[in-house]
């Protein structure tokens, strides 16, 4: 005996040799993540932010989408879908479309409202000094508020 004690293999060495149950899930998660690159290609865009893979089993690609509107839209064009993806050597031959609401990471932050530079605020101010009271110089002025603070 040489006094060696045996080594586990490591996670990536198991992976590497391609066999077991967790070579297996890792397979899969990368089948999946391919062809969700795939869809999301093409789907286009605004589709591809709100459709998302969620599995393929016994040829049924299964979707979800963000809301009902966003799921109406891919069953759409779902049969067209399937002959793009053929192209693929994917074995798809149904697309079932559910309706899943964004978790909160997944919803898009809100956008800040945009700034105007002082000159055209100043401007704006002064063409809304120019009109009549109502909804049309209210705007103007609440447009030119977005300028930088004044003293």
């Amino acid at each position: 005996m040489t006094g060696e004690k045996p080594t586990t293999p490591s996670v990536a060495e198991r992976l590497a040799r391609g066999h077991g149950e967790l070579a297996k899930l890792v397979g899969r998660a990368r089948e999946l993540a391919t062809l969700a690159e795939h869809v999301r290609r093409l789907l286009g865009s605004p589709l591809d932010r709100h459709i998302q893979v969620a599995n393929l089993e016994n040829g049924r690609l299964t979707l979800l989408a963000h809301s009902p509107a966003w799921a109406s839209r891919a069953r759409f064009i779902a049969s067209d879908l399937v002959q793009r993806l053929a192209v693929y050597n994917t074995r798809i031959s149904e697309i079932k479309v559910i309706t899943r609401p964004p978790t909160r990471q997944q919803v898009p932050a809100r956008r800040r409202a945009a700034r105007i530079s002082a000159p055209t605020a100043r401007l704006l101010v002064d063409v809304a000094n120019g009109l009549e009271r109502g909804a049309l110089r209210d705007g103007i002025l609440r447009l030119a508020r977005r300028g930088p603070a004044r003293d």
